[in-house]
């Protein structure tokens, strides 16, 4: 009985994160698949934490105001999510990105507010792999983990089996 409530609960879990993953794909992955050249018009900083080896530490995370054309010459402007410097208040010339500086975006042509820069396109194909090493590890366990409850054991029924 516990042992097929445990399944059942991998399972929920598995199919949740198989939800979760193709959400996650669609939104953040596959909807992102038109190009353009973007120039960087104006740069502004934000105090955040940043997440480093082991531990996580303040940093100030810069954004990118871009302007980019579509294939039909619509202007768009967005905002990127750019590069960051360990510690509070650092100035935006700190930044590595400069006004003026063209750089290579991925958008959804549907909704011009999910953009990126290219170059953090791997991360996101990263996380989605992560989902799916966890789908692997939960619908592994669901199926062939052992539960060790529930041994083959002969009751003892008299003192003379002790």
């Amino acid at each position: 009985m516990i042992r097929s409530l445990k399944r059942f609960a991998y399972i929920l879990l598995s199919l949740f994160i198989l939800w979760f993953g193709k959400n996650y794909f669609q939104n953040s992955i596959q909807s992102l698949h038109d190009e353009s050249e973007a120039t960087v018009t104006g740069i502004t900083a934000q105090n955040s934490t940043c997440s480093g080896y082991r531990s996580s530490r303040n940093c100030t995370q810069f954004y990118l105001d871009v302007v980019f054309q579509n294939p039909r010459n619509f202007t768009y402007n967005e905002v990127v999510e750019g590069d960051h410097e360990y510690g509070w208040d650092m100035p935006i010339s700190s930044s590595m990105y400069k006004v003026g500086d063209v750089i290579t975006v991925t958008y959804d042509p549907n909704n011009t507010a999910n953009i990126a820069r290219k170059r953090e396109m791997w991360s996101r194909w990263l996380k989605l792999f992560g989902l799916f090493v966890a789908l692997a590890l939960t619908t592994y366990i669901a199926i062939y983990h052992p539960d060790k409850s529930n041994s083959k054991r002969r009751p003892i029924s008299k003192m003379s089996d002790l």
